[in-house]
């Protein structure tokens, strides 16, 4: 019925739970933030919300990046960089510079990670 607040409201839970998952390391709070956050991404069409959109691939990203250090590295890895790329065709250097340069951070240090 209210499919803005709904998707807001997914996304801060699944946000809650990415925050969990990094301070407790926890491979199941990692899985239910992508859960989440695709649910909330049912609600969050490229074309119609296309911010909360991209903000919502990059926060998947993240999800996948910190999942592929538990599982499934290589999937898990290749994911994250598919996500923050979709992200990256909104949040374009001119558009949006900050976010920008957030999620070109987030690959650097994805990158790093893995590829050592």
């Amino acid at each position: 019925k209210y499919p803005v607040q709904y998707s807001k409201t997914v996304y801060n839970i699944a946000d809650t739970y990415l925050s969990l998952g990094k301070i407790r390391k926890s491979r199941d709070d990692i899985v239910t933030a992508i859960e989440m956050f695709s649910e909330s991404m049912k609600y969050r069409g490229k074309n119609s919300y296309p911010f909360n959109y991209a903000l919502t691939a990059f926060s998947m990203g993240r999800c996948y990046a910190i999942l592929a250090t538990h599982e499934n590295k290589t999937d898990n890895y290749h994911k994250a960089i598919s996500l923050f790329d979709e992200a990256l065709e909104i949040f374009t250097e001119k558009d949006y510079p900050e976010m920008n340069r957030k999620v070109h951070e987030e690959i650097t240090a994805v990158k790093k990670i893995f590829f050592v």
